[in-house]
């Protein structure tokens, strides 16, 4: 639904930006007939001039000398004329350059919400009431976005109506220009405005990112711990078979039982001395002795895949592996930069 209004949304400023293209066109093409009957009536007025200079020759100079500055008075005044549509038609592009950042910035929402629903999918599957709380969040954001578009609405039906205010009363522009200069403020301040609601809106949406890496972190917590909970339930079971007499059910790897090796996936690089920990599912590998590109590596082992991932090198080598609250950790090892040992201790964080 959020998508069809958004589609609908940048459907209808697209229309408005053709209307107001063809606005600008009729504008242009009414200010260049004017301009050219502005011209057709000074060539009227030179030819009368040069008509009244030829019947007038003996008459005193004073006379040619007002005539010539009624003509340098009106030619400025053309020019002023000429000037101020100039200035309208810029006012009037960058407008139209307006709506089309507003349309570019709308699309971009688009994609960034359809990204954003995509990489949530799951999720929204397993946690029901933060949908609830999702949706909510995208009400508030669409009535925004809707009270926004509203206030721009407003606010371009307040300047079309100054538009022709302005054609109309040509003689008083210098009133107009103060009123435009007071709705550019009001413009600059809908942008402000619009701004910091974007604003609010990526600080929510970074919210609910690191929410959902909380979850992931607590789903591994949770399984470690489950993992944990399963051998102290099979130890307690049987300690219990012990005390009772009966005779325990052998573990899955009997000593007596006969054991074989299968081939796995090898490591990308060969490595000596190598230090490993199990988490979940997975084997990490690292801190033994192997080339120098690799001493600060860790590797990861997933045996339902049967493959091997690289970690993003550390600041260590020869370092111990651990895990902390079902994070992988280095402890300790030669730091790589200085040569010296170290007693640190760096926590590896999958989400980031």
């Amino acid at each position: 639904a959020a998508q069809n209004q958004l589609r609908r949304e940048i459907q209808r400023l697209e229309q408005l930006a053709q209307h107001r293209q063809e606005e600008i066109e009729r504008s242009e093409l009414a200010h260049s007939i004017e301009i050219e009957q502005t011209r057709l009536q000074l060539a009227g007025l030179q030819i009368h001039t040069e008509t009244l200079q030829a019947q007038l020759r003996s008459e005193n100079e004073i006379l040619q000398i007002e005539l010539m500055s009624q003509n340098e008075t009106f030619e400025a005044t053309l020019r002023a004329q000429n000037e101020a549509r100039e200035q309208e038609r810029q006012t009037l592009m960058s407008e139209r350059e307006s709506l089309q950042t507003e349309i570019a910035r709308v699309k971009r929402a688009n994609l960034d919400l359809q990204a954003a629903v995509a990489s949530k999918e799951k999720a929204i599957q397993l946690k029901d009431r933060e949908i609830v709380s999702d949706k909510a969040e995208l009400a508030v954001r669409e009535k925004e976005i809707a009270e926004a578009a509203i206030e721009y609405r407003k606010l371009q039906a307040v300047v079309l109506s100054k538009d022709k205010e302005i054609e109309s009363r040509q003689q008083e522009a210098l009133i107009n220009k103060e009123e435009v200069s007071t709705k550019n403020e009001l413009i600059a301040a809908m942008s402000v405005e619009t701004s910091t609601k974007e604003a609010a809106i990526v600080a929510k949406d970074a919210a609910l990112a690191q929410k959902e890496s909380e979850l992931v972190s607590r789903n591994a917590i949770l399984e470690h711990q489950s993992s944990a909970i399963r051998g102290l339930n099979e130890q307690l079971t049987r300690a219990r078979e012990f005390l009772s007499g009966q005779k325990p059910q052998p573990y899955p790897l009997n000593p007596q039982a006969k054991i074989t090796w299968e081939p796995c996936r090898r490591l990308p690089v060969g490595m000596t001395r190598a230090q490993t920990v199990v988490i979940g599912e997975k084997i990490y590998c690292g801190g033994g002795d192997t080339t120098a590109a690799n001493k600060c590596r860790v590797f990861c082992y997933s045996p339902s895949q049967d493959r091997w991932n690289t970690l993003p090198s550390c600041d260590v080598q020869h370092f111990g592996l651990g895990q902390v609250k079902g994070k992988l950790a280095t402890i300790g090892g030669i730091k790589r930069s200085s040569g010296d040992v170290t007693n640190e201790v760096y926590e590896f964080d999958e989400t980031t």
